[in-house]
């Protein structure tokens, strides 16, 4: 399907898109949203919206207004979102406002949407036998625009650590702490959450939640086309290029 473009970098895109999408065990949150929206116009279907939704992380942009002029000028990404060139609809894309309330639909299903990250990870300890041996935490704040909560804790467990710092299991650990700072690094490169403009907590957690979502489906993608490398990678899809 990508024998049709000249330009690598939005093959690329549309690539890791493809990848994201194929990866994601969706259809029990599409179908609740279906439900919930019930009955009426239905020019902008919810499995197109969320399509549009993921397409707008994987594109990386911090607006739904700067992503519609994706889809505006690129067939192929309306296709592989679902969105039909021919009938009676006003706007090609969807405007702002039709995301909008899309958004806020999808937010009420913040419970379903970590079901389905927790079943992601129980697929990837599945197809890779030495995922999960080894985990690394570090802190993560994104100014959500809100109210600033601070939690306490009885001891500081950055000082007060169960390995010795200066023994020689504790430098082999740390060297693992690289993989949490290039997960951070994803989240404010790839995911632009270093200048978002998002507001409130609730709508963070949702956006947090989806770009984890995307960077498993991707992973999961990638495994099922028979690719190992770069498991981890936002920008790098491991596939070979149609010629």
């Amino acid at each position: 399907m990508f024998n049709d473009y000249s330009k690598i970098e939005v093959l690329g895109d549309l690539e890791r898109l493809q990848l994201a999408l194929e990866g994601l065990d969706d259809e029990t949150l599409k179908k609740r949203l279906e439900t919930r929206r019930g009955n009426g116009r239905n020019d902008y279907p919810v499995r197109v919206l969320w399509n549009l939704i993921i397409a707008m992380k994987v594109f990386g942009h911090r607006t739904v207004a700067s992503f519609r002029r994706e889809p505006g000028r690129n067939s192929q990404l309306r296709k592989i979102c679902g969105l039909n060139d021919f009938g009676r609809k006003k706007h090609l894309v969807p405007p702002d406002r039709v995301f909008t309330k899309f958004i806020k639909l999808l937010s009420g299903e913040q419970e379903v949407i970590d079901r389905m990250f927790t079943e992601m990870v129980v697929r990837l300890r599945e197809e890779m036998a030495s995922f999960g041996e080894s985990l690394a935490g570090d802190g993560k704040f994104p100014d959500s625009y809100d109210k600033i909560y601070k939690i306490c804790i009885s001891y500081d467990e950055l000082v007060f650590l169960p390995v010795a710092r200066d023994s020689t299991k504790f430098a082999r650990l740390y060297k693992g702490r690289t993989a949490v700072e290039r997960l951070n690094g994803r989240f404010d490169r790839d995911f632009m959450f270093e200048d978002h403009c998002i507001r409130g907590l609730k709508k963070m957690r949702l956006q947090v939640s989806l770009s984890l979502l995307i960077m498993n489906g991707m992973a999961l993608g990638k495994i099922q086309h028979g690719v190992t490398a770069h498991l981890a990678a936002v920008t790098k899809t491991g596939l070979p290029y149609a010629a």
